[in-house]
């Protein structure tokens, strides 16, 4: 994909038409003169541009404005006969059915799609993905309020699709057995429907989204479909039955005026069955249907998004009753007025869309009523619409981008069928991306990634997917079955909702071009290793904490491996739960429920400072309250993501969640694939205290704790966790804490592996993989040397061997001696472990070199003829590359490091001493004039001067030596941590060569 700046935007998609067979060769010329003979095979109202063909064959694009003023109107009178051209329905199998205007078209694709095949097994792979010229949203010019209906078809039907899209899907059931199979299992799902009753008024609060409003939805669009596409007067005798009774005031006082999502959706089924089955209506009962529509939809939903008392009009009387009850209350739940400096909410979005629907389905019957609709829903749906950028994903969750999606592709596959375009809309940036985001979205096991306010599995409305298809390709989603007849009570668009959107996209596979997901400045990464069940896969989320909705759960993960999700999240509390109201002017009470705030998240808990109560009078100011919940107000977003065919990697950057607590916080995720596969979940710390950091991880598994190590298990599979750093952090493991009140939400048998309490540290690195053993098995064999060079020499040392170094007995490696500093000399190699390349072996590292750390005596120093007797003898006994022998050391090892370089020039590669010193071996420089050094030192340290460094390299450095110096600013005797750490240190090293 590529983003353009505004000036060069091509709407590419939806917007081809079949070629225009009578259109003749003519001389076309610009206004700069130019000119070339070329008939016209189209026009993208959107880009405006025309596409010319030329004798040669190829084609050429330019923008309407370039052309004279002749051509211009050749072109538009062209285009109206193209437009009024009916599309021609396939006559057999055999023989593709053109793409007629309106119609859902592979993107891209040539306008006469071959038929998908029967499902089988295997389905076939979708079409190719088209080239996308994406819109920047920063750049997006939304259509004014009059654009939605300045150009509405004056016929109907017009709403989804006009005749010649319904012409053409009534094709495709001749042509593709997949899809006269969808129509076959809609159509037994209607026949049961024709046996309910109509739909009636459920009394008493409306929970859950299976409400009477998307009851009335799914009813019109089943009924509405199988009208046009099977053609039984039964649909359309119900639909009109179905009609009169959600429009009855003595049935229907109101469609639920105090629920604004549920008035959207009747709003929606109701301008369907008016557009679809007008003309089957009586005068009375359509002027009836239209002033409920008008009254209780419309005016109610203009008022609810306008931020207006809902009028009394809108609310309708209950039989004998004089005037309309009023409210007495604001409803609960109810939106306020989207203000110019406010985001856009899902709820914001159906209203919007529904009003738009509804404006487009009474341009011409009612012009009044669609211009009170449009005025207050166009700057709404404009402006939320540009809220999937960058990556595809809606800033409330995924659960909720479905639902706005859903009603979005209503409104613009409407507006497509209407004046072949969507004002842009389907390219905005986060548009094309949203069919990627839901792929990735999801576990290999099938399951969704339910961070925030999500209790979902599975995002419901699939028939968003096959719409996305439609629109930009396929990024790796299965092919569509034919599903299973809906139940009469089913809600939505449902299996129709695949039927009206149904394209070769959606029919065959998608292929899936990467195993990592994410964009710079974007909100959720996902990282895997393959795309079977048994996959490894994490997903971490950023987002925005002041979405009213949101949870405290910047930098939470989930964890899965074969086949079973190991990291958990808790998903949503009951809006039945005290102090819940996500609208309520004290948000922070909803977040002292478990699963809303931080504590409930797989997330850093560290504790902040928050607003201490108001002081009472006369009383001393009340002491600050210390709480783990992330900044009210926080933000984060992916610093990077990076994936190559071994590893992806992906960072957050979390300062603003702990800004109150942390100078800087960044969570790192990294997914290594490998026979071994493993994750690694890295968090860098600045703690403006000594605040005690928590790691978190729920899990339905059992967890057993040893030290640094955890093990989970579940259903005889085990899960291995191991605490890389900090040195001696432990984990702890606890039940999730029993609900206060009994409306809350239960957590049993969930379990919380938590990384202990530490205060002071930086970082935090957690490595987790699913193994009958743990990955990190310490792999340094002990061994002794004794033996005499110049003097004798007697040394225990642990030796590390690289991955394949038995398998190829021909190889040479290079390797790697290392001397400790004066606190691990002794008779116990295990000390040795404590820091630098044997911490990191033991902890799982590999290196592409032998490792041989070597240990002093107690009370002794490292002599350089030992350490070189040493490495004789391991180059005498291992295949060791004579040419890549290197030699590092710590403190007193660092001291031992320049001592033997000096000594032995000739033997190795590189040195890299770290807070040693050369002592009045300076003077000696030039016997090292050849040998490449990085030294190391903290400029703070207290136990070796920092001027024993400083000597040697200006020393070395005033000779041409090949030597680097680097000075931590701020750091005592421990430099050598992040010596070792640094990748880019191993890089230097082993590119070193001697020759």
């Amino acid at each position: 994909m590529k983003v353009l700046s505004p000036h060069r935007i091509v709407a590419a998609l939806l917007l081809s038409l079949p070629a225009f067979s009578t259109a003749e060769m003519r001389k076309w010329t610009s206004k700069a003169g130019t000119s070339l003979e070329a008939e016209m095979t189209g026009v993208d109202v959107t880009a405006r541009t025309v596409t010319l063909k030329k004798a040669d064959g190829s084609a050429i694009t330019i923008p309407i404005d370039a052309l004279g003023d002749a051509d211009k109107a050749y072109a538009a009178a062209e285009w109206k006969k193209m437009q009024s051209m009916p599309a021609t329905p396939a006559p057999a199998p055999a023989t593709p059915a053109p793409a007629a205007p309106g119609a859902p078209a592979a993107p891209g694709a040539p306008a006469a799609a071959k038929p998908a095949a029967a499902p089988t097994a295997s389905a076939k792979p979708a079409p190719p993905r088209p080239s996308l010229t994406i819109i920047p949203a920063k750049s997006f010019k939304a259509p004014n309020s009059a654009d939605y209906i300045s150009k509405v078809l004056k016929v109907r039907p017009r709403l989804i699709h006009a005749q010649p899209g319904w012409t053409y899907l009534k094709g495709l059931v001749a042509t593709d057995p997949l899809f006269a199979k969808m129509v076959a299992n809609l159509k037994a799902g209607a026949e049961k429907l024709l046996e309910a009753p109509e739909l009636t008024r459920v009394f008493g609060e409306v929970q859950g989204t299976n409400t009477p409003g998307s009851q009335a939805l799914f009813r019109m669009a089943t009924l509405g479909t199988l009208h046009f596409l099977d053609g039984d007067p039964r649909w359309k005798e119900r639909g009109i039955r179905e009609m009169i009774a959600i429009t009855d005031p003595a049935t229907f006082q109101n469609w639920y005026v105090d629920e604004p999502a549920v008035t959207a959706d009747f709003l929606i089924a109701a301008c369907l069955g008016y557009d679809y089955f007008r003309d089957g209506f009586t005068a009375k009962q359509l002027a009836d249907v239209k002033l409920y529509i008008l009254e209780k939809g419309i005016g109610a939903l203009s008022a609810h998004i306008k931020g207006e008392p809902v009028p009394a009009s809108a609310r309708g009387k209950a039989a004998g009753v004089e005037d309309a009850p009023k409210a007495k209350a604001p409803a609960k739940g109810a939106p306020k007025k989207a203000a110019e400096d406010e985001e856009i909410d899902a709820e914001h979005m159906t209203m919007a869309s529904a009003l738009l629907l509804a404006a487009v389905c009474f341009s011409d019957d009612d012009p009044g009523a669609a211009r009170q609709a449009v005025d207050g829903a166009a700057k709404v749906f404009g402006k939320g619409m540009t809220r999937f950028a960058p990556a595809g994903l809606w800033p409330e969750g995924l659960e909720a981008g479905d639902i706005v999606l859903d009603y979005a592709s209503m409104l613009l596959q409407t507006l497509k069928a209407n004046t072949n375009g969507d004002f842009g809309f389907s390219m905005i940036e986060g548009l094309p991306q949203a069919g990627l985001a839901r792929v990735h979205l999801v576990g290999p096991f099938g399951s969704l990634f339910n961070y925030g306010d999500s209790n979902s599995t599975s995002l419901p409305r699939s028939w968003v997917t096959t719409w996305l298809a439609g629109q930009h390709g396929n990024f790796g989603s299965k092919a569509l079955t034919a599903g299973a007849a809906p139940a009469a009570t089913s809600s939505n668009l449902s299996l129709a909702g695949h039927i009206l959107y149904y394209n070769p996209h959606a029919a065959g596979d998608g292929a899936k071009e990467s195993l990592d997901y994410g964009f710079a400045g974007g909100q959720i990464a996902a990282l895997r290793t393959a795309w079977d069940q048994a996959a490894y896969y994490v997903a971490v989320k950023g987002g925005d904490n002041s979405i009213p909705t949101s949870q405290l759960d910047l930098g939470t993960f989930i964890l899965e491996a074969a086949g079973k999700r190991w990291g958990i999240e808790l998903g949503s509390e009951s809006d039945r739960a005290p102090g819940f109201e996500p609208k309520a002017a004290d948000r922070s009470k909803r977040y002292q429920l478990y699963v809303e705030g931080t504590p409930g998240q797989n997330t850093l808990e560290i504790g902040q400072e928050e607003e201490p109560p108001a002081a009472k009078k006369g009383a001393p100011p009340p002491k600050p309250v210390i709480s783990t919940n992330q900044s009210l107000d926080g933000k984060s977003s992916l610093l990077f993501v990076k994936s190559t065919p071994e590893v992806g990697m992906a960072a957050l950057d979390l300062k603003d969640a702990y800004s109150k607590s942390a100078k800087e916080a960044t969570r790192g995720v990294m997914m290594v694939r490998s026979p071994k596969s493993y994750v690694v979940i890295q968090d860098d710390l600045i703690i403006k205290n000594s605040t005690n950091v928590t790691w978190k991880m729920h899990t339905r598994a059992e967890v057993a704790v040893d030290g640094t190590s955890a093990t989970l298990t579940d259903a005889g599979q085990k899960l291995h966790a191991t605490i890389l750093s900090p040195p001696g952090a432990t984990f702890i493991t606890e039940a999730a804490p029993e609900p206060p009140n009994e409306q809350m939400k239960k957590l049993t048998n969930i379990r919380v592996l938590k990384g202990g309490r530490y205060a002071g540290m930086s970082r935090l690195v957690f490595a987790l993989f699913l193994l009958a053993a743990p990955l990190f098995a310490d792999t340094q064999e002990p061994a002794s040397y004794e033996g005499d060079f110049i003097i004798k020499a007697s040394y225990r040392y642990l030796l590390s061997k690289p991955d394949g170094y038995e398998a190829d007995s021909a190889k040479r490696w290079p390797l790697v001696l290392f001397l400790h500093g004066s606190g691990e000399r002794g008779t116990d190699l295990e000390v040795l472990k404590k820091h630098g390349p044997p911490k990191l072996v033991a902890a799982g590292q590999k290196f592409p070199a032998l490792i041989a750390s070597l240990q002093c005596e107690p009370n002794e120093l490292w002599n350089p003829h030992g350490v070189k007797a040493l490495t004789d003898h391991l180059i005498k006994t291992e295949r060791i590359d004579t040419s890549r022998v290197y030699l590092t050391g710590l403190s007193m090892g660092g001291f031992g490091t320049w001592e033997t370089a000096f000594e032995y020039p000739d033997t190795y590669a590189a040195i890299a001493p770290v807070c040693g010193g050369a002592g009045v071996r300076w003077v000696t420089a030039s016997r090292l004039k050849n040998m490449p050094a990085w030294i190391f030192h903290g400029n703070k340290d207290g136990a070796v001067p920092v001027e024993n460094s400083h000597k040697i390299h200006d020393a070395l450095q005033k000779i041409g030596a090949p030597v680097k110096l680097t000075i931590y600013p701020g750091v005592g005797h421990d430099s050598w941590t992040q010596t070792y750490d640094n990748p880019e240190f191993w890089k230097w090293l082993f590119a070193q060569k001697r020759p």
